[in-house]
């Protein structure tokens, strides 16, 4: 397999997201990347250079995100586009998530993402503290 990982795969992904649009609100975010995840107030986005950020809605502000929510942004994102999920790398202090034990889903709740992320697994200490915010 070639190497994917390529501006112009994220230039190719994006185009593909927004001829399909379903929610006008998050045309912005196409000049700054891939939308991978949305949640009430803007989305998680994967920039040309492989970085993910966060994109707030209202006061279009931008931010950098903490491991945590860069790989849960990566999992949700891998559920349309799954070669994402090979940059999501399981840290040697990983220990099966306590809530969904190691699953990645809440029971008889399959929509609502686990404390986890979704992935099964969570780093003990890790901040889950939510994006700071400041313009781009």
């Amino acid at each position: 397999m070639s190497d994917w990982k390529t501006a112009e795969w994220v230039d190719s992904a994006i185009e593909g997201y927004f001829i399909n649009l379903k929610y006008e609100w998050v045309r912005p975010v196409e000049e700054l990347g891939l939308p991978l995840y949305f949640d009430w107030f803007g989305a998680f986005f994967l920039t040309r250079n492989f970085h993910v950020r966060y994109w707030h809605q209202d006061s279009e502000e931008v931010a950098e995100v903490n491991p945590f929510w860069a790989r849960l942004a990566l999992h949700q994102g891998s559920k349309t586009w799954p070669e994402l999920s090979q940059l999501i790398l399981r840290p040697e202090d990983a220990v099966a998530c306590e809530y969904c034990a190691g699953t990645g889903e809440i029971p008889k709740h399959p929509e609502a993402i686990c404390n986890c992320g979704g992935l099964g697994w969570s780093v003990p200490q890790e901040s889950k503290r939510p994006p700071k915010l400041s313009k781009p």
